[in-house]
């Protein structure tokens, strides 16, 4: 009986999921023009980063076993677990938002898992653009570095924890807003602390730099460490990304929920549907 009704639980939130998702990608649909704007506006942007290391790698050659293609290779791991991370739950950076104007009032009064919702509230047009251009940058890179159907697999395998990682830390970064009345400065401060050390090779850290950008900001497990899996074809080493990527989001979890029993409703007049 528990069997069922977790599985009943289970589709349901699912399906609640991929009806926002849908409904979300439908508002940005209406107006493909701007949308079209957002997302090769994105791709745009990303690929100045390839430029710089590519000037870079091209200036000083190999860094620590690293070239101009593994780069290519981390700005692809990046870009696509940013972009998927935010395309299918980009509510993860309103949450901030949510409890400064009361909108949790009418999250919190939906049948649905809390955490859940938020998350799939939003959907972040321009990261699709990210997702495409992460893509892109990996076939290049498997191409030129002849990845093996095992290579191929390995970087698919070390893209979902590293979108799950930056999710979890986009929610940890969110989490002031419960106890300031303005979080927005912090927040965003706390996630690039997180973001900028993941595009940058993890040849060029330090070893003490690696274990801080590894245990404490798991920032290289996004992008670097999975080059370097993929480069050595280490099936433990991406079993460990699993099981970082796991404890991640399980920090996250415990943590949302954890600061949620601080929201206090808002005085904000009428609720936001649930639905």
């Amino acid at each position: 009986m528990a069997d069922n009704m977790f599985v009943k639980t289970l589709h349901h939130e699912w399906a609640v999921a991929v009806l926002s998702w849908r409904t979300n990608l439908r508002a940005a649909l209406e107006n493909r023009i701007a949308f079209g704007l957002q997302v090769f506006g994105m791709m745009i942007n990303d690929s100045a980063f390839v430029a710089v290391w590519a000037i870079f790698f091209t200036t000083f050659g190999t860094v620590n076993g690293w070239d101009v293609w593994d780069s290519v290779g981390l700005l692809g791991f990046g870009t696509i677990t940013f972009g998927l991370a935010f395309a299918f739950f980009g509510g993860a950076p309103w949450i901030n938002k949510y409890v400064a104007d009361a909108s949790f009032d009418g999250i919190l009064l939906s049948p649905n898992t809390v955490l859940w919702r938020v998350l799939t509230s939003k959907t972040d047009v321009a990261a699709l653009g990210d997702a495409v251009f992460g893509l892109i940058l990996l076939v290049l890179y498997a191409v030129k570095i002849q990845a093996t159907p095992e290579m191929i697999g390995m970087m698919f395998l070390a893209i979902i924890p590293g979108a799950a990682i930056t999710v979890a830390m986009s929610i940890l970064s969110q989490l002031p807003a419960f106890f300031l009345l303005d979080g927005d400065s912090i927040a965003m401060s706390l996630y690039k602390s997180f973001l900028s050390p993941s595009l940058y090779p993890s040849a060029l850290y330090s070893d003490a730099a690696r274990i801080f950008y590894t245990v404490v900001i798991p920032s290289i497990l996004v992008g670097g460490i999975p080059v370097e899996i993929v480069r050595s074809q280490n099936w433990l080493f991406l079993l460990g990304l699993w099981i970082a990527a796991l404890v991640w989001v399980a920090i996250a979890i415990l943590a949302f929920y954890t600061c949620l029993k601080k929201y206090e409703s808002g005085n904000a007049i009428g609720l936001r549907s649930a639905n």
